[in-house]
């Protein structure tokens, strides 16, 4: 254990792409095996997110699209857990 104090908020499905059925059922078996440990919110596979890694840039600078919907809507689901 590097650090046994850590305290995680919970586990965000990335890159998710609801037309894959992968990707569907992964996302059923990790919220089966983690109960309540993994967020609603998923960070959707989108052309923005990616374009804003190479570039440097937020999700936010790059465009208005699904990956900085997805990353707003985590924020709110993070800070409504924090209670």
């Amino acid at each position: 254990r590097i650090n046994p104090a850590l305290i995680t908020a919970g586990i965000v499905p990335s890159r998710y792409n609801v037309r894959r059925s992968f990707a569907r059922e992964a996302l059923w078996e990790m919220r089966k095996r983690f109960d309540g440990a993994v967020f609603e919110t998923t960070i959707r596979e989108h052309r923005e997110v990616t374009q804003g890694l190479t570039c440097g840039k937020t999700v936010f600078e790059v465009g208005g699209g699904f990956g900085a919907q997805d990353h707003l809507s985590l924020a709110k689901e993070i800070s409504s857990r924090k209670t």
